[in-house]
């Protein structure tokens, strides 16, 4: 946590490099590639591959990140290093009193925009999962607490969520992750049958 910037995104390179050589998941990343973007020729099997590489180097930077937040240093590195753009959105829609809902897919680290919007004064609650093993929950709770965020968990997330929206509190919902049914809905995602949350239409 006290490495530079610049340190820790060479780090992320290396370690993204070493699971690209080692061959890890890439039968999965592969798989998804081709579902997403069809094709056998030369130049789609080029770009796939060019995403392919590019994933590798991200996940390696995101376990730097997500280490930082059990660090103890995370709302410094927030401060320092997340920009936020459209915070004039937010402040409309606050500015309702009915509380404001963000939705997002999973592009990046999430808990850095979730933490980055805390520091620009919105008071934000995150609908995630419980971690495990407990310890590590912890450690992320504590670091998200640091930097002003709060996580709602199953089976009391929908509870917290309309209180908090009541309060005039910002809420977090991430969709990237299958959900069946009843809480999910079926739609098509690159042209694949997928389920996703249907909780942030139902609660706006």
């Amino acid at each position: 946590s006290l490495l530079p910037r610049r340190a820790l995104m060479s780090l992320g390179l290396f370690l993204g490099r070493v699971l690209e050589w080692g061959q890890w998941r890439r039968d999965l990343i592969r798989s998804n590639l081709l579902l997403a973007y069809p094709g056998a020729t030369a130049e789609q099997e080029a770009y796939r591959r060019n995403i392919e590489r590019g994933f590798y180097v991200h996940f390696g930077r995101l376990v730097f990140e997500i280490l930082l937040i059990v660090s103890g240093r995370w709302r410094q590195w927030v401060h320092h290093h997340v920009v936020i753009h459209g915070l004039d959105n937010w402040k409309r829609a606050h500015a309702q009193g009915k509380g404001v809902l963000f939705v997002s897919n999973h592009l990046g680290n999430w808990e850095a925009m979730a933490a980055g919007m805390a520091q620009a004064g919105a008071d934000v609650l995150i609908v995630t999962k419980h971690l495990k093993p407990e310890w590590l929950h912890e450690r992320m709770e504590s670091g998200r607490l640091s930097a002003g965020v709060r996580g709602t968990y199953e089976p009391k997330t929908l509870r917290d969520v309309l209180a908090h929206l009541k309060r005039g509190g910002t809420v977090g919902f991430v969709i990237d992750q299958y959900a069946g049914a009843p809480i999910g809905i079926r739609v098509p995602f690159f042209g694949i049958p997928v389920g996703t949350l249907s909780a942030p239409a139902v609660v706006a």
